[in-house]
């Protein structure tokens, strides 16, 4: 689950932070939760939105794109 708010803009650009928990079944019926924390941007329109995001823990990190389609 990921958690963010923020603004948009007139554009539709938004930039946030983020933070949530992954949840990975570690076999033999056993759950781990790992919290990260990171941050998410993009733009959006009435129909579509696109963006990077970047996400980290003690772990390590990561990053991408995301798409969304109405």
């Amino acid at each position: 689950m990921v958690g963010f708010s923020g603004a948009i803009g007139a554009d539709g650009s938004f930039s946030a932070a983020a933070s949530g928990t992954l949840r990975a079944n570690m076999g033999a019926g056993k759950i781990s939760s790992y919290a990260f924390s990171g941050s998410i941007s993009g733009q959006v329109n009435g129909h579509s939105g696109s963006g990077r995001w970047s996400g980290s823990n003690r772990y390590g990190k990561s990053s991408g794109t995301w798409q969304a389609a109405r």
